[in-house]
């Protein structure tokens, strides 16, 4: 679920660095485009995910775009991976990240999947700091949204379902998974890394293909310990909170963007956000998988225009 990979532009950061936020965790952060330009803020997906470039989406004579790794996440450093890692903190840590910045104006605020997630938990929490809303490929992060990957579409590959529970015995998959990433043999860790790892960016697929061995990286490593964690907790947040809480923001300016076969996050998930918010405009795009170039030329569509008429 990682926002920022499918964008293969690479771009140079004007600014980089760290910024202590406490807990053991240093952040890694990037400010793309130009210093006065109007303030941009992006999440990136996972849980485990990472900040790489700048998304092609924005002009970057225009913004002042601001991508940070969240905690344990690419570039980010710890004392204790998990210790303090959890999904308000990585919104409270976005908070902080601006105040060092000093971007004290409102700002846009954008992120997919996970980072879609974010995006609107860092409104609700800071609703004075939102111009608007960009977000796509929408991940509400219920229990149902969790486990969708790995119940309903075990109903299209049976098979892969077959194959996790002779692997896991009597125990869950996620904490047989878990087991295996924590372990400490280089042969539980790459089986954790070729099946589970692997097995949501596989969705969409014809087939499914667990037979490719992986590279073992302390970075893939530690994106699926975060991973399972995450999901093994409901995110570390309370039950449909964001939908619940949702009239608190209904009135910031908000595109979401999600493409109609997405094997990942259902698109009913988009539908419900966008019926909860007033000032909200959907785009369905007519395109499968959870990202990839279909939705990336809309994003670029979309986007410019909309902020236009917002800023």
């Amino acid at each position: 679920m990682d926002f920022f990979s499918f964008f293969k532009k690479q771009v140079k950061p004007f600014d980089e660095g760290f910024l202590d936020v406490g807990d053991g965790h240093e952040i890694h952060y990037m400010q793309f485009g130009t210093k006065k330009g109007i303030p941009v803020l992006l999440f990136h997906g996972g849980p485990g995910g990472q900040a790489k470039s700048a998304p092609a989406a924005y002009n970057l004579k225009k913004y002042r775009v601001v991508i940070f790794s969240q905690r344990g996440c690419g570039k980010s450093r710890f004392k204790k991976l998990l210790e303090e890692n959890t999904t308000l903190n990585s919104v409270k840590d976005a908070f902080l990240l601006l105040r060092h910045l000093k971007i004290n104006s409102r700002v846009v605020v954008g992120g997919g999947s996970f980072g879609s997630t974010l995006a609107l938990l860092f409104a609700l929490e800071y609703p004075q700091k939102v111009r608007c809303l960009l977000l796509n490929a929408i991940f509400l992060g219920r229990k149902k949204d969790i486990d969708f990957p790995y119940n309903e579409m075990f109903l299209f590959y049976p098979e892969a379902k077959a194959e996790f529970e002779r692997l896991a015995g009597n125990k869950s998959i996620e904490a047989f998974f878990k087991e295996k990433i924590f372990s400490e043999k280089y042969k539980d860790i790459q089986l954790a890394l070729q099946y589970y790892g692997s097995y949501e960016n596989q969705l969409g697929k014809m087939q499914l293909d667990f037979k490719t061995k992986p590279a073992i990286t302390d970075q893939k490593i530690n994106s699926l310990k975060i991973f399972l964690t995450y999901i093994q907790n409901n995110l570390f947040i309370k039950e449909d909170f964001i939908l619940k809480n949702i009239d608190k923001i209904n009135d910031i300016p908000t595109l979401i963007i999600h493409n109609r076969f997405d094997f990942c996050c259902p698109v009913d998930q988009a539908w419900l956000l966008h019926k909860k918010m007033r000032r909200s405009k959907l785009v369905i795009n007519e395109d499968y998988n959870h990202y990839g170039p279909g939705l990336n030329k809309r994003l670029k569509k979309e986007i410019e225009p909309f902020l236009k008429k917002i800023l």
